[in-house]
């Protein structure tokens, strides 16, 4: 079990991204050396969300995680066994597209500067990651690190919707938990599929 607690330092959203980059990282390595019928390495996420990630921090967090999401999805497109793998991709791919539109079009709105929705440096070798994965592992990798971002996710949308500072962006983090906690079911339910 890998437990993330968030807090409201900008060390803290750092050391989510950490603790995603290490679930994913874990669930590939692992992969890679476990018999092919083994059982994920990561079993459950239990994310303690704490108060809201600072203004900034936050749109940087959502902006980054559409970016990054865009780019495993198109991954898993290519690199996917099963068909259900491969659709998630595509949804998260055309998903994450459509939040960064919003996402920018929200913030300019509310007259907040927005920042480039580059990958962290976790988020690319998350990516790096996916890549190196032995095809045969790659559902089970991909599935296990949806989860536990989608898991992260939620925590830091639903932080900063109830106790965030500025009120427009309250009401962007409003709007993504349904997305976010869909994303998140959708994989949940893959990840129990996939032996």
């Amino acid at each position: 079990m890998v437990m993330v607690i968030l807090g409201n330092s900008r060390t803290v959203l750092g050391a989510a991204l950490g603790a995603t980059l290490a679930i994913w990282l874990g669930a590939g390595q692992a992969m890679a050396q476990a018999p092919v019928n083994a059982a994920p390495t990561v079993t459950a996420v239990t994310v303690t969300a704490g108060p809201a990630l600072p203004t900034a921090a936050f749109i940087q967090s959502v902006a980054s995680m559409d970016a990054f999401e865009q780019r495993a999805g198109k991954i898993s497109q290519l690199m996917g066994n099963s068909l259900e793998v491969r659709a998630l991709g595509k949804t998260m791919a055309d998903d994450h597209a459509k939040n960064a539109a919003a996402l920018t079009a929200a913030v300019a709105s509310a007259q907040i500067a927005m920042p480039t929705a580059d990958l962290s440096p976790a988020q690319t070798e998350i990516t790096k990651t996916l890549y190196s994965v032995p095809a045969r592992d790659f559902d089970r990798a991909y599935i296990t690190g949806e989860v536990a971002s989608h898991t992260q996710a939620l925590a830091v949308a639903q932080a900063y919707a109830s106790g965030g500072d500025n009120a427009a962006v309250k009401t962007i983090a409003q709007n993504l938990i349904p997305a976010i906690q869909r994303h998140l079911d959708q994989a949940r339910a893959i990840q129990g599929r996939i032996r």
